[in-house]
């Protein structure tokens, strides 16, 4: 038996963190409130940790939500390991972003 956690092109190891990043990285306005905290942590100087992107896990599940209001059980039911690996994914991102936007 293969005991290997899966890991999703998003680097998510479960579907529905997976499933959220997916959506907020193609959904114009969540896209935009996460270079809201991007430009914020580069003009603070911070280092970006995990919880600097809770706003963003909000959003991105009230708006999946409003999309999709009948199959958004397993979104909406995420673990507290799950919410955490979300963000932390979004400060694991923020060097390939800062170089995608033209920041060094």
């Amino acid at each position: 038996m293969n005991t290997d956690k899966v890991i999703f092109e998003t680097g998510a190891t479960s579907h529905a963190v997976n499933d959220l990043i997916l959506f907020t990285d193609t959904t114009k306005e969540l896209t935009h409130s996460r270079d809201i905290i991007y430009t914020q942590l580069i003009s603070a100087n911070i280092k970006p940790k995990w919880y600097h992107f809770r706003v963003l896990l909000t959003l991105s599940v009230n708006s999946y939500i409003d999309a999709f209001p009948i199959s958004h059980w397993e979104t909406t039911t995420m673990s507290e390991y799950e919410k955490k690996e979300f963000c932390q994914l979004y400060a694991n991102d923020f060097e390939t972003w800062k170089s995608e936007h033209g920041y060094k």
